[in-house]
């Protein structure tokens, strides 16, 4: 009967359309909403406070007021929780506890798509990402949006990039070009980069839908390769070679060091052989003020000073070791300067020995280097180009940490010498055509002394033939 009483108290309580509970506990509006810990519900149900509903926590899991977190209720705390969401909404943030075997994942059909793995690396189609962004084999990444006309020229199709947005973009682009002919258009793929003193960022590459590649040029249809523009050059060795041994596997390589500026300017540079079935050089004549014909004479004279040299590289682990038969640039430069240029900066192998270093002291020859010269350092990782700061006898110091072993290849110079074969060989042509004249002369002196020599032998016999025809009489008459 008590049971039934306390029954009949509630619902004459709730007809009267509110609900009170011990300490305000409880709470029930007469529009039905529900308070835990609140009196004034504004929603179906509000909790003033953390609250856990089997295994879910949802609430403060420590970071204050200004977040609502969700989390599993045993594991509670600031670095614990699983989402939260800021006050203002302006921040939503997903969490895991860092683990080699933790991940945050993305799934359809209970298959991960997309994770996230607890060292930061992202995996899109593969669960195990061992790279920063690991993407599943046979992958595209791009736009699946198709130009609406393939010939539109204004729209220009898809455009697709990889890198640094904004207006300093660097890095790759995918797009459509107007074609090479005018009729359709070109995918092609540029490359940006940006420098500090350049106020927006550049196109410097394209690849045309053709396959040619144009760097500082964007319609690249001379050649495979087209080069547009140069650089005041700061020249030096590019490549992989060894000068000592590591493990058994030969391993180094060079830099380019840009810190002087030269007057000339190049396009292209080579560190080895450029091979090709033909070379034409630039020669129409309306890009030229010509002065009149060369001096044959005179040419002829001048390539008879220039030495033909036979010699090997010093640097026998990069160059070989093979014997060439050619000119020396500071030779040619004294009798023929126009053929020579010597302001590139280079590395000269005038040390080239194995040596150690430590404490930035390194045991080697220190035959004309100065303090502030630099020389090239190969180590088994890696190359540098320091600074000598002190010179001993036998020793240098140079502005390094390394230790170890380590191979001095030589300074770097600011006059390092280059010949300008095509000089050398119109210079041939030239003083060829002067000895064609010669020839031609002593050709022409040849044949008249040899019509003067059968004129002369005519005569000569005819005399003999006179001499022979009164010997003839007067035997007789006697």
């Amino acid at each position: 009967m008590k049971t039934s009483s306390i029954v009949a108290t509630l619902i004459l309580v709730l007809m009267n359309g509110l609900v009170v509970a011990q300490t305000d506990a409880l709470t029930i509006l007469p529009n039905g909403n529900v308070g835990v810990g609140t009196t004034t519900p504004t929603q179906k149900l509000e909790v003033q406070g953390n609250g856990i509903i089997n295994r879910v926590f949802l609430g403060d899991v420590g970071l204050g007021e200004n977040w609502a977190g969700f989390s599993h209720k045993n594991a509670l705390g600031a670095k614990s929780y699983g989402f939260l969401h800021h006050v203002y909404g302006i921040q939503s943030l997903i969490n895991i506890k860092s683990d080699p075997n933790g991940f945050i994942g993305f799934r359809v059909d209970n298959q991960d798509k997309m994770v996230i793995r607890s060292n930061g690396n992202v995996g899109i189609g593969i669960t195990i990402p061992k790279i920063i962004v690991d993407v599943k084999e046979n992958s595209i990444i791009g736009s699946s949006v198709q130009p609406q006309d393939q010939h539109d020229i204004k729209n220009r199709g898809i455009k697709v990039s990889f890198g640094h947005q904004g207006t300093n973009f660097i890095g790759m682009r995918t797009l459509v070009a107007s074609g090479t002919n005018g009729g359709g258009n070109s995918g092609d793929i540029s490359f940006d980069t940006w420098e500090y003193n350049t106020s927006t960022s550049r196109e410097v590459m394209r690849i045309n839908g053709t396959g040619n590649v144009g760097i500082g040029s964007k319609t690249p249809t001379q050649a495979k390769l087209v080069v547009s523009g140069n650089t005041l050059s700061n020249v030096a060795y590019q490549g992989y070679y060894s000068y000592f041994i590591l493990h058994g596997r030969q391993q180094t390589g060079f830099r380019i060091d840009n810190t002087r500026k030269v007057t000339e300017k190049y396009s292209i540079y080579a560190s080895n052989r450029i091979a090709a079935e033909e070379f034409n050089a630039f020669s129409d004549a309306r890009i030229k003020n010509i002065f009149g014909v060369s001096n044959a004479s005179k040419d002829l004279e001048t390539l008879s000073k220039i030495e033909v040299t036979d010699y090997t590289m010093i640097d026998t682990i990069s160059k070989g070791n093979q014997s060439h038969k050619k000119v020396i640039a500071q030779q040619v430069k004294e009798v023929y300067p126009q053929a020579v240029s010597s302001n590139l900066t280079d590395v000269i192998p005038n040390i080239y020995a194995l040596s150690t270093i430590k404490d930035g002291w390194i045991n080697t020859n220190t035959k004309d280097l100065v303090v502030g010269d630099k020389v090239k350092l190969i180590f088994t990782e890696e190359e540098a180009l320091v600074d000598v700061l002190e010179i001993q006898r036998n020793a240098i110091k140079v502005a390094s940490n390394q230790e170890g072993q380590v191979f001095v290849y030589g300074k770097q110079v600011s006059n390092f010498h280059t010949v300008d074969y095509e000089a050398i060989s119109m210079l041939n042509v030239s003083a060829t055509q002067a000895l064609l004249k010669r020839i031609e002369l002593l050709e022409a002196e040849k044949k008249k002394l040899t019509g003067d020599f059968e004129n002369y032998k005519t005569s000569v016999n005819d005399r003999l033939l006179k001499i022979e025809r009164i010997l003839q009489t007067e035997t007789v008459m006697n």
